[in-house]
């Protein structure tokens, strides 16, 4: 009886121990996948010199932007198209061409309010040809009439769409940051 009883001891304890090891090992795993994600995004930052130069540096290497400002409109089309939403990807065809170039960066004055789409252009210029986005945003210079930057409830309403959307892609590897 005491022998039966010390074998389930032991195995009550071996289990207790897998189920240590397991819990420890869910608890870990996905901190370390964080730290990796972390580390491998690209640290972007600006360095100012003693002479006043300014340097821009991706992943701790000067980065040199070569780029384009990129607002394709198909023929007949207007300030309304949506490249964003376009379902035939012209930024496919163009991201090829622009690689080929040398383009590195490709800037947009503005995004929309299409957020998948916007990401999914981001993501396809950034992971098949290497090219970063600029991101930007008129702050309604382009409305009519024409808007009040005095004001300070514009002002606002201004300050948080713009948050909205820079909180929207800030995990976007292919973002390379805003002009505003």
């Amino acid at each position: 009886m005491k022998s039966g009883h010390t074998k389930h001891k032991k195995h009550k304890k071996t289990h207790s121990s897998k189920k240590i090891y397991l819990i420890a090992f869910l608890i870990i795993l996905p901190i370390a996948i964080a730290a990796i994600i972390i580390q491998s995004r690209p640290r972007v930052y600006i360095k100012k010199y003693k002479d006043s130069r300014y340097q821009l540096f991706v992943r701790n290497r000067p980065y040199i932007i070569k780029g384009v400002c990129y607002n394709p409109v198909p023929i007949g089309g207007n300030h309304e198209y949506d490249v964003f939403s376009d379902p035939e990807k012209p930024w496919i065809i163009d991201g090829k061409l622009m690689k080929e170039m040398g383009i590195n960066t490709v800037r947009f004055y503005q995004v929309s309010d299409n957020t998948e789409g916007v990401k999914e252009v981001i993501r396809d210029l950034y992971r098949l040809y290497g090219i970063r986005s600029i991101l930007g945003d008129w702050l309604c210079f382009w409305e009519y009439p024409c808007p009040r930057y005095g004001d300070e409830d514009f002002q606002e309403q201004v300050r948080q769409r713009v948050l909205s959307r820079v909180n929207l892609y800030k995990d976007e590897e292919g973002v390379l940051f805003w002009v505003l």
